[in-house]
């Protein structure tokens, strides 16, 4: 697949998440990630399956604590997927758009997830990540 993750950079090191935007516009280090930051596809020639790579961590269920960046990132890499299956390029701008938003959210620092020693739960992430999201569909600023 030639566009997964054209945008955001994850690279796997040593057990480590670390993410990159590779934008002139995020000049601040991005934080070293933790498996919440994980996507994952198991892809095959007809079919393909995307989630986070992260278990269901039992420990925070419940709390509003968990990190939905692999969920939306793992979107991302269906978007991808799904634009080179079928030669559209709506699915991968999506995907970019996506991408380009979380990496923008986290470069601003409007979020801080719990296992960054932040207190940005699932929802205040999602919020900004949606809102950054409108905010570029739009042409408006997010608040």
């Amino acid at each position: 697949m030639k566009r997964v993750l054209k945008g955001l950079i994850v690279l796997a090191m040593g057990g480590t998440m670390m993410m990159s935007a590779g934008c002139k516009s995020c000049q601040n280090e991005p934080p070293d990630g933790g498996m919440g930051m994980a996507p994952s596809g198991d892809i095959g020639d007809h079919h393909a399956l995307f989630q986070p790579a992260h278990g269901s961590a039992p420990d925070i269920a419940g709390s509003g604590k968990a990190n939905p960046i692999a969920t939306l990132l793992s979107v991302a890499m269906m978007y991808e997927w799904l634009g080179e299956r079928s030669g559209l390029e709506a699915p991968g701008d999506a995907a970019d758009l996506l991408q380009q938003a979380i990496a923008r959210v986290f470069a601003d620092r409007r979020v801080l997830p719990f296992e960054f020693g932040g207190s940005s739960g699932t929802r205040d992430i999602t919020t900004a990540v949606i809102a950054q999201v409108q905010a570029v569909a739009t042409g408006r600023r997010p608040e």
